[in-house]
């Protein structure tokens, strides 16, 4: 049966969304507020061919999580370096990477360990229902870190705001269903990345 012909079901809506990643320094309300538009996980599983005859045969290969792209209004915070722009070229920094102004800054190298927990160690997207606090499925990305950003552009001729885009690469993504919005609090301690973190 069709959701439009029953009262009992929904289609789930673009615009009801919420993210969930609190950098260092910051509660997660800033960049959770500045959100615009977040591309859900999605996977490929590959496949190798097997050739017999005239006939092909195929078998699936490993599972890849493909990057995802985050959207945000540039903003700017409560001080001059609060802003979304801040937010993001200080991940960079604590990711190690370091302008090269000595032969000591040129040694230094951005790591995964660095990265993600520059990151926070955790992204969420969160899917709403329609009552309170309902959560109709949830996101989580493990070992998420910052491969591009994009600071957007400048125009005289253009009276829009003004937009960044981040793609954010990560080992693997957990959907849950039927949670509560309250129910998954923030964290920002790294749990799979295992000792070390290099």
């Amino acid at each position: 049966m069709a959701f439009w012909n029953s009262a009992n079901l929904q289609p789930k809506r673009k615009f009801r969304w919420v993210l969930q990643w609190a950098p260092p320094g910051d509660t997660g309300t800033t960049m959770q507020i500045a959100a615009k538009t977040a591309a859900k996980p999605n996977y490929e599983l590959g496949s190798t061919t097997h050739k017999f005859l005239n006939h092909s045969f195929f078998f699936p290969n490993r599972v890849e999580w493909k990057p995802i792209t985050l959207t945000f209004v540039d903003h700017v915070g409560p001080g001059v370096s609060d802003g979304t722009t801040d937010i993001l070229y200080k991940i960079l920094g604590e990711s190690g990477y370091q302008v090269p102004a000595s032969v000591k800054d040129c040694s230094s190298a951005v790591t995964k360990g660095k990265a993600v927990r520059a990151m926070g160690g955790q992204v969420r997207l969160q899917q709403l229902g329609g009552d309170e606090d309902e959560v109709l499925e949830t996101w989580t990305l493990t070992n998420p870190w910052i491969s591009k950003v994009t600071f957007g552009d400048l125009s005289y001729e253009d009276e829009g705001l003004v937009e960044i885009s981040i793609d954010l690469v990560y080992d693997y993504a957990r959907m849950e269903s039927g949670t509560k919005l309250a129910e998954i609090p923030l964290t920002q301690q790294i749990k799979n990345l295992g000792p070390g973190g290099q």
